[in-house]
């Protein structure tokens, strides 16, 4: 459908994840990264994407994503002429330049994965891993696990109280009662702090120990809350934090 509804057609990526059963069934992830072709036409209308869901585009919008592309495309031909022509080396008999023009790409769209490891079944929820589960990557010392474990429970509770009926969360909740007496102290006294960035040591079995600083990021209006992994340029976690965006490490 990507191929033929849409004008000009989408490229997708697709991911399949196994499901914990082995059962033969799981789940299809389909990535739609930003097109550089668009807004593309469905049904004669263009769609756009909004922070929650697609919408669809006035003329006057459609004609200024297209104007923009074209002066984006002009000032890098122009580049391209101003490199030319101040060539040190334009007059050295007939030996042919080549000129490129690059810009800053980002990372990796799956660098999460091979950092922080790869879970399955109820090993996808951190709080289930944090205290039924292995853990992660991360270190942490008996204070800093403390914390974590308390902000979630913390956390955990306010999010029963906003989605009482929410049956996959009673089901999470009930099985960390019965099965952590930990989580049972914590969900009774845990006091709700909010949420603070820190420094964090990720051990990646490939390249190491990786130091970044980890910040939290809320969504006005939302339950959205967005974890940031950045690395101190020039540092040996940054250094380190490349290899694995461009490589492709076992982690």
């Amino acid at each position: 459908m990507a191929r033929t509804v849409p004008d000009p057609p989408l490229t997708i990526v697709t991911e399949e994840i196994s499901a914990a059963a082995d059962d033969g069934t799981g789940y299809l992830i389909v990535h739609i990264p930003a097109s550089p072709v668009a807004p593309h036409m469905v049904d004669n209308r263009y769609f756009g994407r909004g922070d929650k869901t697609k919408y669809q585009m006035g003329d006057a919008e459609v004609v200024s994503l297209h104007a923009r592309r074209r002066n984006t495309e002009a000032d890098t031909l122009a580049l391209l002429r101003k490199e030319m022509d101040e060539d040190p080396l334009r007059d050295v008999g007939a030996q042919s330049h080549l000129f490129l023009a690059a810009q800053p790409t980002a990372g990796r769209r799956d660098m999460c994965l091979p950092l922080m490891g790869q879970w399955h079944g109820p090993g996808l929820n951190a709080v289930w891993r944090n205290f039924l589960g292995s853990g992660s990557r991360v270190r942490h010392t008996p204070d800093s696990m403390g914390a974590l474990r308390a902000q979630q429970a913390a956390d955990l509770r306010a999010t029963a109280a906003r989605y009482p009926a929410d049956p996959r969360l009673h089901r999470l909740i009930t099985t960390l009662r019965a099965r952590s007496p930990l989580f049972e102290e914590l969900w009774q006294d845990a006091p709700a702090t909010p949420h603070r960035g820190a420094r964090k040591t990720i051990d990646h079995p490939s390249v190491g120990a990786i130091t970044l600083d980890c910040d939290v990021l809320h969504t006005a209006g939302s339950d959205l809350h967005v974890m940031v992994y950045t690395a101190e340029p020039g540092t040996e976690g940054a250094d380190r934090l490349a290899v694995i965006g461009t490589q492709a490490l076992v982690g």
